[in-house]
């Protein structure tokens, strides 16, 4: 048997077609990282939703002032609106997007603007005028003195007001039902003082730091977690609530550890999401070798080298399967190698030493994997779809003799595999639990996760591609041991 493997692996690394397609993968390889390293930024930021060009948003709303007429009555309301989003439009030309001044200009500037343009167009009165004016220049002021704690603190000043006012209803209140209410939005409230004194005591502005994506997502997710009754909820919404679960646990890793566990150009996040990227290159390649490697023995009459030899049919196919068995391992090495050495010469190998934190709904807690620890992990709960995919070829190769019907039939299937699922989801066939690539996937069974088509579980999958898998082996050998070959 070893000997036969060998003799396959000699075959296989001596066709043309495999260094061919190791280049593409190297190809896509430097391209993904290049892509990384050019279009995100430090912060984990899309570059091009960083450039800032309001021109055009300041032409359009210039020309639609020009067509109102302040002095019209009908068109007052409407002058007021147009007038303040241009003025804001023309304050957020000032900065670049993704600074705190950027994102809070919308939140805590638009109805002082607001404010200004009406008491000097509409309702003339100086006194608030005034008041309004000197906030507006205050805050621009911050603004430019990079003061964002004054915003914090204004921030924490409101929390604390509507505690308190919460904390002295809550004494007087008899009503069950709205003592409830009080309770949760003083969680809620809570948690957002904690995190804003977080902004404080750790500097944290509001740009678009991984910090304080994590403050606002660890604050989203409690507010939605904790205003969800999980007894209610339908399938869907079941794992909705899951990622805020999710999210929630790992916003406050974050915060608590000061790691970015997020950021996107790093080798750490390839290797993470490196069956996101490269799962196509890696089924092609294995369907081109297992879709070829019994139909070319047949098609080229070199079969019968094999057959003379004192070997059972059943072992000479069983050598081919292994010998592509051990080209799709291969094939993931390469891969996972390729990104060492591309995504660390491009950003670094520093990022290796961050571990990737999952939540275990099994156990309700935050797990940490090294980030080989994790791939492995990955790599199992792909190997179903991975080994049905080349097992599907290697039957249709044996069966057909035919090489382009045993490479075209498994990609179109795995190619339309998503529309399937979309498919069987939107029109809620249960009957579609039995069909191969509703199971083939294990990552959404990982860590206790709930898989997209409700009606399917680990262990389910695990059978249903067990069974899918002997037929088609089953078959294959013994097709493979009755085929004739006196005409070959």
């Amino acid at each position: 048997m070893i000997k036969l493997i060998k003799n396959e692996l000699f075959k296989i690394f001596h066709k043309k077609s495999i260094y061919v397609l190791a280049g593409i993968m190297l190809a896509f390889v430097i391209l993904n990282n290049i892509v990384y390293k050019v279009f995100y930024d430090d912060n984990s930021n899309y570059i091009s939703q960083t450039l800032n060009d309001s021109s055009w948003e300041i032409d359009y709303y210039s020309e639609e002032l020009k067509n109102l007429d302040i002095n019209k009555e009908s068109d007052k309301e409407e002058y007021i609106s147009c007038k303040t989003s241009y003025d804001i439009a023309v304050l957020h030309s000032s900065y670049q997007i993704g600074t705190w001044q950027y994102n809070i200009i919308d939140t805590r500037l638009y109805d002082i603007i607001y404010n200004i343009n009406y008491y000097t167009y509409i309702e003339k009165n100086d006194k608030l005028l005034k008041e309004y004016q000197d906030k507006y220049d205050y805050y621009i002021n911050s603004f430019e003195n990079n003061n964002f704690k004054v915003f914090i603190k204004e921030e924490l000043d409101s929390t604390q007001k509507e505690i308190d006012t919460l904390e002295k209803e809550k004494k007087t209140i008899t009503s069950t039902k709205r003592l409830k209410e009080i309770e949760d939005s003083l969680n809620i409230l809570y948690i957002k003082k904690e995190m804003i004194n977080y902004r404080i005591s750790n500097d944290v502005p509001y740009s678009n730091s991984y910090l304080n994506t994590a403050i606002e997502d660890y604050i989203d997710t409690y507010t939605y977690l904790n205003s969800t009754t999980v007894d209610s909820l339908s399938y869907n919404e079941k794992i909705e609530y899951n990622n805020n679960l999710s999210k929630n646990a790992t916003s406050k890793y974050i915060i608590d550890n000061k790691i970015d566990l997020n950021q996107e150009n790093t080798v750490r996040n390839n290797l993470r999401c490196i069956f996101n990227s490269y799962e196509i290159l890696i089924v092609i390649l294995i369907i081109i070798i297992s879709g070829t490697i019994i139909s070319n023995e047949f098609n080229k009459g070199t079969i019968k080298n094999l057959l003379i030899r004192p070997y059972k049919r059943s072992t000479i196919f069983i050598s081919k399967y292994i010998s592509s068995f051990i080209i799709l391992i291969l094939s993931i090495i390469y891969l996972v190698f390729l990104e060492l050495i591309v995504g660390g010469i491009l950003f670094g190998l520093d990022s290796l030493n961050i571990p990737i934190v999952v939540y275990n709904f099994t156990t309700s807690s935050l797990v940490e994997y090294n980030i080989f620890t994790y791939l492995g992990i990955l790599i199992l709960a792909k190997m179903p779809l991975l080994i049905l995919i080349m097992t599907l070829s290697i039957t249709l190769s044996t069966i057909t003799l035919n090489s382009p019907i045993s490479i075209a039939v498994p990609i179109l299937g795995y190619t339309f595999s998503g529309i399937i699922g979309s498919l069987a989801m939107s029109f809620d066939l249960k009957w579609m639990k039995y069909f191969p690539t509703m199971n083939w996937d294990l990552t959404e069974y990982l860590f206790g996760g709930l898989p997209a088509f409700q009606y399917t579980s680990l262990s389910h999958a695990i059978i249903i591609s067990i069974i899918y898998f002997a037929i088609m082996f089953t078959l294959s050998i013994i097709v493979f041991n009755k085929k004739n070959i006196k005409n070959i």
